[in-house]
């Protein structure tokens, strides 16, 4: 008697109408079916299925967003007519996907990188701000690097981390409620994607995958500064970006010494908004000021006076730096050297990051 090989077997079961396909299957291996009856009825069954389309026009949107957009369109028409299966079309995406080399500057989920030339600055100020101590003043020496240009948003996000996200629904806002943990594997789990070194290690290994669920343990994180893979910022290099580096005019704010044209605050907010609608700081880098803290790399410790050079803070500690007051802040928490610090494992409404690079 006839019999489909395992593999023929296998790809009929992957397709969407399997289940009209299993009577043939039998009656073609009993032997009452021949082989080109057998086609017959599996070419009908297909033409006859009704395909049910998964994809919301909300999903749709975004791939369509996608740089390697065109590379799939034909894998959605298949996926449409019912030629391939939901299973097979994500195979299909991630495979393009892991396949995309982005241009220089730009990763394949669209966030454009600001190029920062390196410098010596003052950090801090004379006058502690709001109990946080931002003194004392003191020089530091910074390398080139590379920073987001804007906050890290819902939709890149979800992309990487694979979680729907609703709080302040906004697919272009920036992400919130995430702890310094998810940062961190965040950061990883996007370089690895776009076949870049990972930076950080925990337990041996640069894969999230092996981390387990987060928990004190991933403190001792290992950062390979110089690996091309993506990073949070140091606190030296936030500060040192929001002053505006090289091009700096000194504005109490990034970017201005107004703080309701740079920031998205208490005065003039109750909720996060899209990404990059303020005015940018002298970099082109936006919302450094207001719309949602950031996590910083940092422990939280007090300054010294010595001159720093590429300074990441302290072996050990309580708490993370973080950066640049939120859309609940009043104008005191939005200056460039103001100090925030929150536990690690802490997910709070209006807390986010931006990511940095040492080289492309």
């Amino acid at each position: 008697m006839p019999k489909l090989a395992e593999k023929q077997l296998n790809a009929l079961k992957k397709l969407p109408y399997w289940i009209k396909l299993k009577d043939i299957v039998n009656l073609y291996e009993v032997g009452i079916l021949s082989q080109d009856k057998f086609n017959d009825e599996i070419l009908k069954a297909r033409r006859e299925h009704k395909p049910d389309p998964k994809l919301t026009e909300k999903q749709l949107n975004a791939l369509k967003e996608l740089p390697y957009w065109n590379k799939i369109l034909d894998l959605i028409k298949l996926y449409k007519v019912g030629v391939i299966t939901q299973e097979i079309l994500n195979d299909e995406i991630l495979k393009t996907k892991m396949e995309y080399k982005p241009e220089s500057g730009t990763s394949y989920l669209g966030i454009e990188m600001v190029y920062v030339e390196g410098g010596v600055f003052q950090m801090g100020k004379e006058k502690s701000e709001n109990g946080c101590r931002s003194k004392p003043v003191h020089a530091v020496k910074i390398n080139d690097f590379h920073i987001g240009k804007f906050q890290i948003t819902q939709k890149q996000y979800e992309s990487i981390m694979s979680v729907q996200y609703n709080y302040h629904e906004g697919c272009n806002n920036p992400i919130e409620m995430i702890s310094w943990y998810n940062t961190i594997k965040y950061c990883n789990l996007r370089s690895i994607a776009e076949g870049f070194t990972p930076c950080y290690t925990i337990f041996n290994s640069t894969n999230p995958t092996d981390w387990g669920s987060p928990d004190s343990s991933w403190n001792a994180v290992i950062c390979n500064w110089e690996a091309n893979g993506y990073r949070l910022l140091t606190e030296a290099e936030w500060e040192y970006a929001a002053k505006g580096g090289l091009h700096s005019k000194g504005y109490e704010y990034s970017g201005s010494n107004i703080a309701n044209e740079v920031a998205w605050c208490k005065s003039n907010s109750s909720v996060t908004h899209t990404v990059g609608t303020k005015i940018a700081n002298e970099l082109g880098i936006y919302d450094m000021s207001g719309n949602v803290w950031e996590w910083c790399w940092d422990w939280y410790g007090l300054y010294s006076n010595e001159l720093q050079n590429n300074p990441i803070g302290p072996v050990m500690g309580e708490t993370r730096v973080q950066r640049g007051g939120s859309y609940e802040s009043d104008d005191y928490d939005l200056t460039c050297t103001i100090r925030g610090y929150c536990s690690s494992y802490i997910k709070i409404i209006g807390h986010s990051f931006r990511i940095a690079r040492t080289k492309l």
